[in-house]
């Protein structure tokens, strides 16, 4: 939702809390794609 909500404004205030989870699932997911890769030997 926060993603949808800042396509539309010109300026978007995110609190800490939220900011820090999207900082979290970033990290979450590259280091997910970072293993499916090292597992077929593409990275």
């Amino acid at each position: 939702m926060m993603r949808e909500e800042s396509d539309y404004s010109d300026f978007f205030v995110v609190s800490e809390e939220d900011a820090k989870k999207q900082y979290e699932t970033a990290e979450y997911i590259l280091e997910t794609v970072k293993v499916y890769l090292s597992e077929r030997d593409i990275l």
